[in-house]
């Protein structure tokens, strides 16, 4: 949030710029060891099945009730 702040009250590019690195430098340390992390969950012979139906369930079940969320709370 201290990025968003600093955004609004001081409104310059090198600012956006400034911000928008620092919060995507964040985002790149957590996403940088997710597929190490991710490949050692599983045991080899089954690690792209179990992966992909972890990924396709968790979109399905989140894409499916994004819908109606957004009704329940439009409402």
């Amino acid at each position: 949030m201290p990025a968003f702040h600093l955004m609004v009250a001081q409104p310059t590019v090198g600012m956006y710029v400034l911000c928008i690195t620092g919060l995507t430098a964040c985002v790149m340390v957590f996403q940088g060891a997710m597929p190490a992390f991710v490949a050692e969950l599983f045991p080899h012979d089954t690690r792209t099945a179990c992966i992909a139906i972890v990924h396709n369930l968790t979109f399905a079940v989140l894409a499916g009730l994004s819908l109606m969320i957004c009704t329940w709370i439009a409402n």
